[in-house]
């Protein structure tokens, strides 16, 4: 079991790319610099992955309830991701 966010993350980059080892080695240390000892909010779910998700199922011509459903969007947060302005 890793010890925190930063070990498990090493551990499963480690595990794919090990050639990525001394790269880790200078980039972790800067990483515990920079957000030792806060407490950071990460996301379930990517906004960027949902949105594109969203996208796809209205392209697809789903009503909006199963492009949100397809989305993993609640209602709400589906009409709030289609009034965003576009970037």
């Amino acid at each position: 079991m890793a010890l925190d966010l930063i070990d498990d993350l090493r551990t499963r980059l480690l595990a794919v790319m090990p050639e990525a080892g001394p790269a880790l080695a200078q980039v972790i240390p800067q990483v515990r610099h920079t957000w030792g000892g806060t407490e950071p909010y990460i996301r379930k779910r990517d906004p960027a992955q949902q949105s594109a998700a969203l996208a796809g199922a209205l392209r697809q011509g789903q009503p909006l309830r199963e492009a949100f459903a397809t989305a993993g969007l609640s209602r709400r947060t589906g009409f709030r991701y289609l009034n965003k302005p576009h970037r």
